[in-house]
């Protein structure tokens, strides 16, 4: 999506991230936000998990629809207390609340600079088991597609 490469790749200059979800453990709830004209909103520090869920779920504005976001809910059963995931390592007060999902692929931004460049080559260099994509525009139709690269 360029419209996403342009708001958070950095005007297509960064790096996009796609993580392995499906190691995730069963303690850990992932979803799509639920893009709505109003927030739910709530007045208890203390309320259960399926109306924190209504608000954490929900996002102001309807046409933020197009970015499909998900978020990653963990519940912590001894005490009922729920943390929000937008990064993939999250640390409350020293404790690291999150195992880091496996990073599946990278993909190159089609602007990226040759330290961009580099920086992921390397990384790839010592995962070899994660892909490398470059991402091209197609001058013609105005759209961007991928190209796998291989570092032999």
């Amino acid at each position: 999506n360029s419209l996403m490469w342009s708001h958070y790749g950095n005007s297509n200059e960064g790096i996009c991230i796609e993580y392995d979800f499906g190691e995730l453990n069963s303690t850990n709830d992932i979803a799509p936000v639920i893009y709505a004209d109003k927030f739910v909103t709530f007045n208890s520090r203390n309320i259960s998990r399926k109306e924190f869920s209504k608000v954490l779920y929900t996002k102001l504005k309807v046409n933020w629809f197009y970015e499909r976001e998900w978020r990653i809910v963990k519940t912590d059963k001894s005490n009922g207390l729920i943390d929000v995931f937008d990064n993939n390592n999250i640390i409350i007060d020293g404790v690291k609340l999150m195992k880091t999902p496996k990073i599946k692929s990278l993909y190159i931004g089609c602007k990226a600079k040759a330290d961009v460049i580099n920086r992921a080559k390397k990384y790839i260099k010592y995962n070899p088991d994660v892909n490398l994509y470059v991402m091209k525009m197609d001058n013609f139709s105005n759209t961007l597609y991928k190209e796998k690269i291989n570092l032999l």
